[in-house]
C-alpha cells in the first residue's frame, strides 16, 4: 500500500501543460502522489481555445490527471466545475491535502466546500491559493462572506508581499505562505549555454498582451526617443497579441513573432538583450507577480521593469536594479540607457556569473517545489 502523501491540486491553469509540470516536479522532489484536476476545455483571451492533453514531457511524475467540464469556461472568477463528475473524484480516495488555485471569495471553493463535506475528505487540509493585490474599496462588503467562504482553509499561498496586504485587509484567519511563480530550471539551464549575442544592434524584448495597461503606449515613447540617438542602434521583438498591434507595427524598429506559447518562452528570450515589463496600475488591475520577469533573467537577459504591482519586489530578488516610474517616458529610457551599458561591457555574453544565477534559481519549479511541500508539513503539524 503507497504510504506516500496524497495531494489533489485543482484549478484551471492546470489545463496548460507547463503549469502541470511543477506539480509532476513537486511529486518526485518530495515524494508524494499527485492527482490533479483540470478543465476539460478553456477559452483563453490570448491563444483561444484550449483542451487538456496529457504529455509525457510535463505529465510523467503525476498519477492521474482528470479533465472534468466546468461552468463558465474561461471565467477564472466565475467558473466552477461539473457538480456530479467532481464530487465522484473527490470521493474517489482520500487526500492528505487539497490545494485549491482559487481565490477565497470564487465560487470554485464555494462549491468544493459544500461536496466535500459529504465525502471522504471531509476532514482533509484545504489550502487556496491568491494573486489578488488591489484593495477593492467597493467591494468590501463582500468580505465577509469570503471570510465564511475560506472558514475550513487552512492555508493561503500567496505570490508576492503586495497580495499579503490584500489578505491582511480582508482579516481572513489563516496562515499564509509564500508561493511565487517558478519556471522550468531545466529548459532554461540548457539555454544559457548557448544564448550569444555577436552582432551590435541591442536587442529588446516585449512578451505578453498588447494593451494600454501593458505600458505599450509608454514603451514606444521611450523607443522613439532612443531611436534618434546615435549612441547605439536597437530592435524591438515583440511576442504577443492585442489591441495595440496594429501602432507597434507601424515603427520600423520593431519585428513581431506572434503569440508564442507559455512553454515555448525560451524561444523567445534567445533572441533578445534586454526584457522590458513596462505595465501600468490600473483600477482594476496591476502587475500580480511577473513569472516573464524570472524567465527573462534565467535565460541570461537583463530585465528593465516597472514599479506596477509586484515587478520591484521581483527584480529586487532577482537583483536587478533597472526600475522607472510607471508612466514616465523620461525614467524609462533612463534605465534602457544604463541596462544597454551593462551589455556593451559585456561583449554580448549571457549573464551567468553565480550571484545572478542564485538569484534566479530560487524561483526554479525544483526550488519552490521543495520549499513549498516543507511550510505546508509544518502548518499540519
Amino acid at each position: 500500500m503507497d504510504k506516500r502523501n496524497q495531494v489533489l491540486v485543482i484549478g484551471h491553469p492546470l489545463i496548460v501543460n507547463s503549469n502541470r509540470k511543477f506539480w509532476s516536479i513537486f511529486a518526485n522532489m518530495n515524494g508524494v502522489t499527485v492527482d490533479l484536476i483540470t478543465p476539460k476545455e478553456w477559452s483563453s483571451n490570448l491563444v483561444g481555445k484550449l483542451r487538456c492533453a496529457y504529455d509525457e514531457s510535463s505529465d510523467s511524475g503525476l498519477r492521474q490527471i482528470f479533465p472534468v467540464k466546468c461552468v463558465n469556461k474561461g471565467n477564472g472568477s466565475l467558473f466552477f466545475f461539473s457538480p456530479a463528475p467532481f464530487f465522484k473524484i473527490l470521493n474517489s480516495r482520500k487526500y492528505d491535502f487539497i490545494i485549491l488555485n482559487q481565490e477565497g471569495w470564487s465560487i470554485a471553493l464555494f462549491f468544493i466546500n459544500f461536496l466535500l463535506f459529504f465525502s471522504c475528505n471531509k476532514k482533509t487540509q484545504l489550502f487556496i491559493t491568491a494573486n489578488q493585490n488591489i484593495k477593492k474599496i467597493r467591494w468590501s462588503w463582500m468580505h465577509r462572506y469570503e471570510r465564511w467562504n475560506a472558514r475550513k482553509v487552512k492555508g493561503i499561498l500567496y505570490c508576492s508581499e503586495e497580495v499579503r496586504d490584500v489578505l491582511e485587509w480582508k482579516q481572513l484567519k489563516c496562515k499564509y505562505v509564500y508561493f511565487p511563480f517558478s519556471f522550468d530550471g531545466d529548459l532554461y539551464k540548457r539555454y544559457l549555454d548557448y544564448n550569444q549575442n555577436n552582432t551590435e544592434i541591442i536587442r529588446f524584448g516585449y512578451l505578453g498582451r498588447l494593451s494600454e495597461e501593458k505600458g505599450i503606449g509608454t514603451l514606444l515613447q521611450a523607443l522613439d526617443i532612443l531611436a534618434i540617438q546615435d549612441e547605439f542602434k536597437f530592435k524591438l521583438f515583440i511576442a504577443g497579441a492585442g489591441p495595440l498591434e496594429t501602432e507597434l507595427r507601424k515603427k520600423n524598429y520593431t519585428e513581431f513573432l506572434g503569440v508564442i506559447t507559455h512553454a515555448r518562452g525560451y524561444l523567445f528570450y534567445e533572441k533578445i538583450d534586454i526584457f522590458i515589463l513596462p505595465s501600468e496600475t490600473r483600477p482594476f488591475w496591476k502587475e500580480q507577480f511577473g513569472r516573464v520577469l524570472v524567465e527573462a533573467a534565467a535565460a541570461g537577459n537583463l530585465v528593465v521593469g516597472s514599479d506596477s504591482g509586484a515587478i520591484p519586489e521581483v527584480l529586487g530578488k532577482l537583483e536587478m536594479p533597472y526600475v522607472f516610474k510607471q508612466q514616465n517616458v523620461a525614467s524609462l529610457v533612463e534605465q534602457l540607457e544604463q541596462a544597454v551599458q551593462v551589455v556593451n561591457t559585456k561583449a554580448g555574453s549571457r549573464l551567468t556569473d553565480n550571484s545572478q544565477q542564485k538569484s534566479f534559481t530560487q524561483f526554479s519549479h525544483q526550488s519552490v517545489a521543495c520549499y513549498l511541500y516543507k511550510q505546508i508539513q509544518k502548518m499540519m503539524i
